[in-house]
């Protein structure tokens, strides 16, 4: 290939990426008519304009699987809709259930609507969604799953799952000592424990105080475990005392000269003892590895050892516990995702291949139509193999605990089923398909279980009865998950940190791939939150009467580590734009207009407005505090504040001389606790609700009023989040 300077490539990439972005533009406009009206005809049509909103996004997010993939099947519909807010009504009746909800209608009318593009669900996708259906979407049949199946049935399967691991721990311990006794759990198999776990279940569902309290409890048990276990052992070992003692020279002495060496001698003394014909007796050769340990750990190449290997140690649990175990549970998916799309990639190439096209010579049209029929039978018995029985098996993360325990219930079948069918073949063979049929069928339980839990969302009695946080990243991620360090979350610092490593490494190598990659990934997140905040936030605003079609757009979208910033620009293109900042701090997410722009140039009504657009755009993000409702409730005065794991701190007083800490996980009301400075100072108690912006519901049914009331040309009620502020209260130029 032509070898190109650095300059040049990176102008040859932006021609790329302009052509690639016009024909994708292109591809949209040509698709977008034919995916919106197919789904009204449906009758998957907006009821008011909230849900026009989330027509709008719905056909967005499946034009972006076309965009991505460059095809569209029946499960990423399915997914589509169970996470959007246009939802499907119940069942009208048998006639419904017969011919298909409006799911299964839009899947058989996109077929023909894209033909090429969109591929029909399989059969068993088809009747699984038919059959749930009855379940999901109908008041008997959700009466059952939600007081039947899900708490009784879960705790069915939370006895049997504990059941058999504590089994398998226990053989496990066997086989390594087989003196140990068996450790017997059959009282979890019990009538009375699986009713009593029911009942639990029923009441963490359906009862709010019930769970509220729960989740108190355990936040209790957790504080007091880490007072015992963190907290108390940090506070003994700072006293003045402790110190000293750690500090005195007969304890460096001791550590240096008997117990580390000790820690190597008495392993030595302890093998000896084991091995029968041992050259040196346990006793000297104890000694002998006492005295070489001294020698050795307490020289200067020893200390240094030392340094370096705990440093390693430290270093090596810190990457393990942030990058390792979180990529290896990514890549878990990824992999998975990856192959079930390639199987997908592969058979629509060939189910391409074999469609009749214009030109095609008299041979080709004879052997395509041949060949259509029986790959049309291969293709369904390979998705079927492939997502029923493989898939859900071999993936670790889908097949425990479900598969687990489907296993342990099916497994002993194999002998019952192996007798049926040798009295048609042959006993060796017969034994040998009763145990693949057997093997294989736990899988499907695996499948049901993640395909309902997506089918269940599809309906509109079913859905969340307040605002919740919406999908953003493409593994799922919410603004939280995005910005939030943890075990399967924290997508930007962890993206960060690779970069930056990568960087380094192009610095001393000259390879400069790595770094770009990392880039193109944090350019591919900025698009997934611009559209994020188009597709929640400014398309409300659009069809605002209130707003009157003032013109207002997304101009810049900038990433940190802990941070997303978005610029929304107003009608003037060289005007400051609206600055909103979402950022992570010590575990909260916290919210704020970080620069008001043309805010100012706003009058009351429109303010109203863009107040409720952005209570559900921090909804959506899921965030946890607003800077302007913190600084409402602190009551005006010289007072800072930030929030750190402590809690929310504050320094007031003239020059900042009192230090307070309020607990955000308080209840009601948060009491200051001073730290430092005058403890008579006078700070007010601030109220849980609302400085608590996540404890603040956004019920849908409010939502939806709100929009309604603005079409009929009436302001926003306050009552949509009383007491909250969430805009700064005197806005500049006004």
């Amino acid at each position: 290939g032509a070898r190109l300077s650095e300059a040049d490539r990176t102008q040859l990439a932006g021609l790329l990426t302009e052509a690639v972005h016009r024909a994708e533009h292109r591809l949209r406009e040509q698709l977008r008519p034919l995916v919106a009206e197919t789904l009204r005809q449906v009758g998957l049509a907006p009821q008011n304009v909230a849900e026009q909103v989330a027509l709008h996004k719905l056909t967005e997010e499946l034009l972006d699987q076309v965009a991505e993939r460059g095809y569209l099947n029946m499960g990423q519909l399915r997914d589509a809709v169970s996470r959007n807010q246009l939802k499907l009504p119940d069942l009208a009746g048998p006639g419904e259930f017969l011919r298909g909800d409006r799911l299964l209608r839009a899947n058989a009318r996109l077929a023909e609507q894209l033909d090429g593009i969109y591929r029909r669900g399989e059969v068993y996708l088809r009747e699984l969604q038919r059959l749930s259906s009855l379940a999901f979407g109908t008041p008997p049949g959700r009466f059952l799953t939600r007081y039947l199946a899900l708490p009784f049935g879960g705790a069915a399967i939370i006895s049997l799952g504990l059941y058999y691991l504590i089994e398998e721990i226990s053989k496990g311990l066997q086989f390594l000592d087989a003196s140990l006794p068996t450790i017997h759990v059959k009282l979890l198999m019990s009538p009375v424990t699986i009713g009593l776990l029911g009942v639990f279940l029923f009441l963490l569902l359906h009862v709010p105080r019930f769970r509220a309290a729960v989740g108190r409890g355990l936040k209790q048990v957790y504080r007091g475990a880490r007072a015992v276990l963190v907290d108390l052992p940090a506070y003994l070992l700072e006293l003045p005392l402790v110190q000293r003692v750690l500090r005195s020279r007969a304890l460096r002495f001791s550590y240096h000269y008997l117990f580390k060496p000790l820690a190597f001698a008495v392993p030595v003394g302890l093998f000896l003892r084991t091995r029968e014909t041992a050259v040196v007796p346990p006793a000297e050769g104890g000694f002998m590895a006492f005295v070489a340990a001294n020698l050795v750990l307490n020289s200067r190449v020893g200390r240094d050892l030392e340094e370096a290997c705990i440093d390693g140690l430290v270093t090596t649990w810190q990457r393990v516990r942030a990058d390792i175990l979180p990529g290896l549970f990514r890549l878990v998916m990824d992999f998975f995702k990856w192959l079930l799309e390639g199987v997908d990639r592969l058979l629509y190439a060939v189910d391409e291949w074999l469609r009749f096209r214009a030109g095609d010579s008299r041979l080709s049209l004879m052997a395509k139509a041949v060949l259509g029929p029986f790959w049309g039978a291969v293709t369904y018995v390979v998705r079927i193999v492939v997502n029923l029985l493989i898939e859900p098996q071999v993936n670790p993360i889908k097949h425990f605990p479900v598969v687990t325990v489907s296993h342990k219930l099916l497994l002993p079948l194999i002998p019952a089923l192996g007798s049926v069918l040798a009295a048609q073949m042959d006993k060796e063979l017969a034994y040998t398909a009763a145990t693949l049929i057997i093997g294989a069928i736990p899988g499907i339980f695996g499948f049901l279980v993640w395909e309902l839990k997506e089918n269940w969302r599809l309906y509109r009695a079913n859905r969340p009865a307040a605002l919740e946080p919406v999908v953003i990243g493409h593994h799922g991620e919410t603004m939280a998950r995005l910005l939030r360090p943890g075990f399967h979350s924290g997508t930007l610092p962890k993206l960060y940190a690779r970069l930056r490593r990568a960087e380094r490494r192009a610095l001393r190598t000259g390879q400069r791939k790595a770094p770009r990659k990392y880039r193109d990934a944090l350019h591919e997140l900025e698009g997934l939150v611009r559209h994020f905040v188009e597709r929640d936030f400014l398309a409300i605003l659009e069809r605002s009467k209130t707003w009157g079609g003032r013109p207002i757009e997304v101009r810049g979208v900038a990433l940190a580590s802990n941070r997303v910033r978005v610029e929304l620009g107003g009608p003037a293109p060289a005007a400051p734009g609206l600055v909103i900042t979402i950022e992570e701090q010590s575990g909260w997410l916290l919210a704020g207009v970080a620069a008001p722009g043309w805010l100012g140039e706003l009058s009351g009504e429109r303010r109203q407005v863009l107040r409720a657009a952005l209570a559900g755009l921090y909804k959506f993000a899921g965030v946890d505090l607003v800077r302007e409702q913190i600084e409402a409730c602190l009551g005006p005065g010289q007072v800072v504040y930030d929030v750190a794991d402590e809690g929310l701190v504050v320094w007031a007083g003239p020059s900042g001389t009192v230090e307070a800490v309020y607990d955000l996980d308080a209840g009601p009301r948060m009491e200051p606790r001073i730290m430092s400075g005058p403890t008579a100072a006078a700070l007010p108690a601030l109220p849980a609700e609302p400085l608590r912006f996540d404890r603040v519901l956004v019920l849908w049914e409010t939502w939806v009023d709100v929009w309604e009331q603005d079409q009929a040309g009436k302001e926003p009620p306050e009552s949509l989040l009383e007491g909250v502020c969430l805009l700064p209260r005197t806005p500049p130029g006004r």
